[in-house]
């Protein structure tokens, strides 16, 4: 369990006043949390101003009735609630909240890039000693690790 679901968890326990043992967690299922009266609940990280979904977690999500999506940022409390039914096959606009929707085709690949604290750290020292402290994101960082990943792939024969 990510430290976003393990927010949503305390946060379900303490709004619905259940036991710990009566919410089942789906690891690598969706949705993340179901409630022993048939609610279900998924967990979205808040990144900028967006949330995202991919297309078949979507699909699977519309199986459970009055499924929500809890959308946390930094805090121990939720940004949002956003029930599912809202969701259109487009996304959604909710207040200032994107909902993507992702649609990953069968040749898609997606990579994580993983980052220690200390490697953060340094990169964002040496993103600042390189570019001033305004424009030291990273951004850049991801952008050249995508392009270097690309230009790889593309030189395979």
């Amino acid at each position: 369990m990510n430290k976003t679901e393990e927010k949503a968890l305390n946060w379900i326990l303490a709004k619905e006043n259940i036991p710990r043992e009566g919410v089942i967690y789906q690891a690598s299922r969706s949705p993340d949390f179901l409630l022993p009266d048939g609610r279900s609940y998924e967990v979205k990280r808040l990144y900028g101003n967006q949330i995202m979904l991919y297309r078949k977690q979507y699909e699977a999500l519309r199986q459970y009735k009055d499924c929500k999506i809890i959308v946390f940022g930094e805090g121990d409390s939720p940004v949002t609630i956003i029930p599912l039914v809202e969701i259109g096959s487009e996304g959604l606009l909710w207040g200032n909240i994107r909902v993507n929707l992702i649609a990953m085709s069968s040749k898609s690949h997606r990579k994580n890039i993983y980052f220690t604290n200390d490697l953060y750290d340094r990169l964002q020292s040496y993103l600042i000693q390189r570019y001033g402290q305004g424009k030291a994101t990273l951004s850049i960082v991801v952008e050249m690790a995508v392009k270097e990943y690309l230009d790889r792939e593309e030189a395979k024969p």
